[in-house]
């Protein structure tokens, strides 16, 4: 990596072609005059574009262009038609990266006060900062700015100037910024979509795990509190008390009362007009590759920790508190049974789980398992069977054998002489044979054991491709760190997620901690890569904030 490196030649090479800070045409007067249009003002409408040329139309009220087929001739001249398209649109599209560039990415520095006051605002404002470096700015008026007291810019503009890019002692890579109130971009992004688009190269773990933990909490939409509902509503009722002396008719204030009070919770809900449209239109709020199905795994720690509660560490009652959640009230899901209210519990189904997924883990358990109610007919014939079963071993046994869902849903014998598969219509036969294979891919549902309080009315079975296409959704609270806080809960979360059980006495001894018995269990590889990626959220987090701090300093 050194100076003169060749790899350091085309890595920076590279990253001045994949994002920059610059017009092509020069400097950003260059390239008004260039262009003889005058950029839109932020806080102009668009009807008050000023244009200098009769055909000029915006870039941004534009679909932008198609270059011209390449020319593949190997003996090609200057004179060459298909050669001399290309190079004009090339010259056009440079020409509309810099006109979008001034009128889209150039920032301008605000100054946020109401219209009576602007005047004083702004002679007070250069009187605060008198004595600092002399900034260009406009008044925003009924609208927040940029610009503090002090005169710091709260988008960091102006930014640090480059005019070549270098790379420091520590490897750190500064790539060349011309334009001091720009950000980076990309000029084919811009080009292609007609507004303010932003790049930044991603230098750093740090940077990319802030990134990360931004766009996480962006996109993950969360549901408003009660108190955060009221008060949008309250908010609305204030600003239209004057409508209850007005014409219109009661119906109509109050749906637009209503409008506006779902406009104000979207608001606060962070919720963009694209993800809006997609509900109101019906349509998926975002595509993936995996399913995700939603998996309280609270409950089924809390169960765990009922029996080894003693092993815990009483004194650090707060961070007992965020593991138990005993601030929440605790919902106990029911089902009907014979006219009957029975607890349905997530904890059952894995613990009364059929012997022949004994060694499932609750991860896989959520992922694999669905749970089904058996139709009236299939009930009789299940407890048809265990009262058979019963008779069995009361008295001596019978010819036939115990009725299991497993066996009626088997594959038939193809060799059975009785069966008459063989018929003379080569449709029947047909018919026959895809009738069978639907019998032979249908699932297999087992019964629950006996002690489940659904162990009647219901079965489950297992998919077990879903290990490669379902993820489960965790609800309820983050998972406890393993580098901070409480040990013995993070341990005891983590052995309840990937160690087979069916009651809490399996996950440990009564002589064992929970750290001991978390380094005696043996993880799978799989295991162990999704136990580090747990944790990859709180590096994110950490390096979010360390970030901002570094930010700050600049």
């Amino acid at each position: 990596m050194g100076p003169k490196s060749r790899f350091r030649k085309r890595l920076i090479t590279y990253l001045e072609d994949a994002h920059r800070a610059e017009f092509f045409h020069g400097s950003r007067d260059a390239v008004i005059a260039k262009r003889k249009v005058e950029p839109l003002p932020a806080d102009a409408d668009s009807d008050e574009e000023i244009d200098w040329e009769a055909d000029y139309r915006p870039p941004t009220q534009t679909l932008p262009k198609p270059p011209p087929r390449l020319c593949n001739s190997n003996a090609c001249t200057e004179l060459c038609a298909n050669c001399r398209k290309n190079d004009s649109w090339c010259e056009s599209y440079k020409l509309e990266v810099d006109d979008l560039l001034v009128r889209s990415n150039v920032h301008t520095h605000y100054l946020s006060v109401e219209n009576q006051k602007a005047d004083d605002a702004k002679r007070q404002w250069r009187k605060s900062t008198k004595g600092k470096k002399k900034l260009e700015f406009k008044i925003k008026r009924e609208r927040k700015g940029c610009l503090t007291k002090t005169g710091v810019c709260r988008a960091r503009f102006p930014r640090e100037v480059f005019a070549a890019s270098e790379m420091t002692d520590d490897g750190h890579i500064n790539v060349r910024h011309i334009e001091p109130m720009m950000n980076t971009v990309n000029p084919i992004l811009t080009f292609l979509n007609r507004c303010n688009t932003d790049v930044s190269s991603l230098l750093s773990g740090t940077a990319i795990k802030a990134v990360v933990s931004y766009v996480s909490d962006y996109i993950s939409k969360l549901s408003l509190k009660s108190y955060q509902m009221f008060a949008s509503v309250y908010d609305v009722f204030q600003k239209e008390s004057e409508m209850s002396g007005g014409t219109e008719k009661d119906e109509d204030t109050a749906r637009h009362m209503v409008r506006k009070m779902v406009n104000a919770m979207s608001a606060k809900m962070e919720i963009g007009s694209p993800m809006a449209s997609m509900y109101l239109l019906g349509n998926p709020d975002h595509y993936a590759s995996h399913k995700y199905r939603p998996f309280a795994w609270r409950q089924h720690v809390q169960f765990v920790r009922s029996l080894w509660v003693d092993s815990l560490k009483e004194e650090e009652e707060e961070e007992e508190n965020d593991l138990t959640g005993r601030d929440e009230e605790e919902r106990v899901p029911i089902g009907r049974m014979d006219n009957k209210f029975v607890p349905s519990s997530a904890v059952d189904d894995y613990r009364f789980r059929p012997a022949v997924f004994n060694n499932m883990t609750l991860y896989e358990w959520v992922q694999c398992s669905t749970k089904k109610k058996r139709s009236y007919r299939e009930r009789e014939l299940f407890e048809h069977d265990i009262r058979r079963a019963q008779d069995f071993l009361e008295d001596e046994p019978e010819e036939d054998g115990l009725h299991d869902e497993s066996v009626s849903n088997a594959r038939p014998d193809l060799n059975d002489d009785d069966s008459d598969w063989e018929t003379d219509d080569e449709d029947d036969i047909i018919l026959d044979k895809e009738i069978r294979k639907a019998k032979w891919n249908r699932p297999v549902y087992h019964p629950f054991s006996p002690d489940h309080p659904l162990f009647l009315s219901h079965s489950v079975t297992c998919n077990f491709d879903n290990l490669y296409t379902i993820i489960p959704n965790f609800i309820g609270g983050t998972i406890p760190r393993s580098d901070k806080g409480d040990r013995a809960a993070y341990c005891m979360t983590i052995l309840t997620l990937f160690k087979p059980w069916r009651t809490p006495a399996n996950l440990k001894d009564i002589i064992s901690t929970w750290d001991q018995a978390f380094k005696d269990h043996k993880f799978t590889d799989r295991q162990s890569q999704l136990i580090k990626n747990f944790d990859v959220r709180y590096e994110c987090n950490d390096a979010r904030d360390d970030h901002f701090a570094q930010m700050r300093k600049k």
